[in-house]
Formats: structure tokens, C-alpha cells, sequence
């Protein structure tokens, strides 16, 4: 992170992808792998030798654990510094590419963990260049400039990174880290812009593609679509979720807005239409097992892997779009 960079070019890659139509998140199995653990390389080449395992145990989407540049070797991920780089331990952007490929081939559908909270604090050199952090601190670091002074230009940097992964990686998905730590008051939160684009890009390429957006604060406007009333709020983030909402759901938000100034609802956002009760489906997630000789460590020395809890609901196609997004709570990471 501390030398030279190189350019690379994304079209540059054959897909063989084209008649890959997607993994629908409800139902779905969901397996959490960190590259670095899963296999005595550590590489995502490696990784696409054991493909047919994940297969083996019932696996429908591979969530792999932040994937971009940081610092070292070995790293859970989280303090990445490079949003559009894929770490080179890991075998690099066009090893991502060769991974995915493989994936959908066997018929797996990718979700990849993402983290715009917060910016790793070696190799970190954005500030260098604009106004892309802001005063404050959240849990991780330093807040990214959602709101500020030129942060439009720096919302813009995220959500063209969101499209990055859709287009130049062709992932199904991505799993938002900690939606709660992105401070933004403004008019639209970027979390509902993520929506609309993601939802648009679904729309275009005609498969879904799916947010999940993990967050601890109970709040249903995370996960009750737009279509329903939901907006944004500067407090508790933005709608990522194409379910729609319950009136016992509708009537839950409007007594924690009372109560809350966390989950306080945007001036703009009003209850329309009728509400219809959608089925829901929870879908199961597998956990990776760390080998005890290679695993990163927690503060305590102890190796593990992490289980995440997803739940997730079907709705109407937005456009003609299949996306989908959905809330997921975990426990605390170990970095």
C-alpha cells in the first residue's frame, strides 16, 4: 500500500457468464468465506478448486469477506484502503474475475462484503487527494464525507464503486458493513441511492442483484421499500429492501420515530397505498471453518468464523427487476 500502483483494465476479461440468470437471496444458502483461510494458498485460484464442496453442502451464494488492498499479508479484511482494488494476496482483480466466472459456471451466485464506513489507517492516502473524510469518528475510524462540504463528489466515489462490482466483477450481490456508522444527513441518504442505482443496473443487465444491509438498529425503514412509503433518514439510513411492508411493521416505525431520535424519519416520507403482508423466508448461512495454523487472530489469540443470520422477503419487481436487498444482523467482527 506503500508503493507504486498499476493500472488494470477490466474489459480486458472473457466472461463465459452470459447465460447466468441469477441467485434470488430468499431461501438461499449463504456461505461466508475469507480467501485467505480457505485453502493452504490462500488465493482465489484456490479457492474455484473447491467449488464443488460448497456445492457438496448445499451452498447457493459464496459471501466472500472484504477483498480490497490493504496493508500486510493477512488481514480480516475490514481496514481496507483501496475500494477499487483487489487485494494481491489474494491473487489480484483478474483472479477475482477468473473466481466469479468459475462461480457462476457451477452455478453459484457471489455476494461480496463491502465497508464504506470507515477507511483503514495504513495506506490510507484519499485525504491527500479531497475532502473525502470528515471530522468525527465512528467505532472503526475516521467518518467518510457523506454530507459535507464537496462530499458529492466523494458520495459519488461509493456509489461508483457499488457499480464496480455489478459491472466490472459481475457480482450478485453485496453485503453492506454497519449501515449505521454512515453518517449522512442529507436530503436522500446514499444507502437509498445505492437502491435506486442497484435496482436500475438490475433492471439493465436483467438478472437480480441483491444489498444487504447489516445494521443494529432495529429499525424497519432499512428494510421496508420505497414503494411503501419508506425514504430516508439521516439517522437510521435508507430503505435497501425491495419487501414490502406489514401495517403491524408501518405502525412499529411510526412509534419508534416518536420515541427515537435514532430511527426519526425523513420530512419527506409518508405512509402510501395500502400494505400487503408478504411471506417471508429466512435463509440459512454456513460458517468457514478457520484452519487453527493459518486463521487471523482475534485480540485473544483465538481463531474463528463468523455466522451471519440473514432475513430476507420477496416483492414485485422494481421496473422489471428482480433485485433484491435485505437487513442482516452479526455479531461483533474480531478486528
Amino acid at each position: 500500500m506503500h508503493g507504486l500502483s498499476r493500472t488494470f483494465d477490466p474489459g480486458a476479461f472473457t466472461w463465459t457468464d452470459a447465460g447466468w440468470t441469477g441467485r434470488q437471496l430468499p431461501g438461499s444458502v449463504v456461505y461466508e468465506l475469507h480467501v485467505g483461510t480457505f485453502t493452504p494458498e490462500g488465493t482465489l485460484d484456490a479457492a474455484v478448486g473447491r467449488l464443488d464442496h460448497l456445492l457438496s453442502i448445499g451452498v447457493d451464494l459464496v459471501e466472500l469477506l472484504p477483498v480490497n488492498a490493504f496493508n500486510g499479508t493477512h488481514n480480516w479484511g475490514y481496514d481496507g484502503v483501496g475500494w477499487f482494488a483487489v487485494t494481491e494476496a489474494y491473487g489480484g482483480p483478474a483472479a477475482y474475475q477468473r473466481f466469479v466466472d468459475a462461480c457462476h459456471a457451477a452455478g453459484l451466485g457471489v455476494v461480496q462484503d463491502v465497508v464504506y464506513n470507515h477507511l483503514g489507517p495504513s495506506g490510507n492516502y484519499l485525504p491527500l487527494y479531497g475532502p473525502y473524510l470528515a471530522s468525527g469518528r465512528n467505532t472503526w475510524g475516521d467518518y467518510v464525507n457523506l454530507d459535507g462540504e464537496e462530499s458529492d463528489e466523494v458520495r459519488r466515489y461509493v456509489l461508483d464503486n457499488v457499480r464496480s462490482w455489478f459491472h466490472d466483477f459481475h457480482v450478485d450481490g453485496l453485503r453492506l458493513d454497519a449501515v449505521h456508522a454512515l453518517r449522512d444527513s442529507s436530503d436522500r441518504h446514499v444507502l437509498e441511492e445505492m437502491a435506486v442505482e442497484t435496482a436500475a443496473y438490475s433492471a439493465q443487465v436483467g438478472r437480480p442483484l441483491t444489498l444487504i444491509a447489516e445494521s443494529d438498529l432495529n429499525d424497519p425503514v432499512m428494510f421496508t421499500p420505497r414503494e411503501a412509503g419508506a425514504t430516508a433518514s439521516p439517522r437510521s439510513g435508507a430503505t435497501t429492501s425491495t419487501t414490502r411492508c406489514t401495517s403491524r411493521s408501518r405502525a412499529r416505525r411510526a412509534a419508534t420515530t416518536r420515541t427515537s431520535s435514532r430511527s426519526r424519519r425523513c420530512r419527506r416520507c409518508s405512509p402510501t397505498g395500502s400494505s400487503t403482508t408478504a411471506p417471508t423466508a429466512r435463509s440459512a448461512s454456513a460458517t468457514t471453518a478457520c484452519p487453527s495454523t493459518s486463521a487471523p487472530r482475534r485480540p485473544g489469540g483465538s481463531s474463528c468464523a463468523r455466522r451471519t443470520t440473514t432475513r430476507s422477503a420477496t416483492a414485485p419487481a422494481v421496473t422489471g427487476s428482480p433485485s433484491t436487498s435485505t437487513t442482516t444482523s452479526s455479531p461483533p467482527r474480531p478486528c
